[in-house]
């Protein structure tokens, strides 16, 4: 009876994990208003950046936790264990713990947000052209002169 529950939790997590992938699609995100991509190109970014500060918090708890372990180490106790060593101990299993979580985030976070920009290029024109103003200065004139940029992106 264990099984089949477990079987049965476990599909439908996964089943939720797949339409939850749904809303990142390419066919979902090309019939989505540009409002909507704007929402969801938001929300990709913090979850990069919650996946990059899980990461980092991640490794430098572990690397500090290591370092408290290593330097509180007493070969004259019992097993060479003391509160030093076990503090550090907990600190590098947590630390391990986060980094690993946050990299799942932060790849994901990165693949939609690539996904999302994707989208909104191919739905922008083939030759984006923008017109920027301009100054520059010219030396025989001694003055400066004011126009216009075209710029035309490939």
């Amino acid at each position: 009876m264990k099984k089949v529950l477990f079987i049965s939790i476990f599909c439908l997590f996964f089943v939720g994990i797949g339409h939850g992938q749904k809303m990142y699609s390419f066919e979902n995100l090309e019939q989505s208003t540009p409002e909507n991509l704007e929402t969801y190109l938001t929300f990709a970014k913090k979850q990069k950046k919650t996946g990059a500060i899980l990461l980092k918090t991640g490794l430098l708890t572990a690397g500090t936790g290591f370092v408290v372990a290593a330097l509180s180490y007493d070969n004259d106790e019992w097993i060479g264990i003391n509160t030093g060593t076990a503090i550090g101990a907990w600190m590098c299993i947590l630390g391990t713990g986060a980094a690993l979580v946050g990299l799942p985030i932060l790849i994901s976070g990165s693949s939609r947000i690539k996904r999302i920009n994707e989208v909104i290029s191919r739905n922008s024109a083939h030759f984006p052209v923008e017109i920027i103003p301009s100054c520059f200065y010219d030396n025989i004139a001694q003055h400066h002169q004011y126009g216009a940029t075209i710029r035309i992106k490939f």
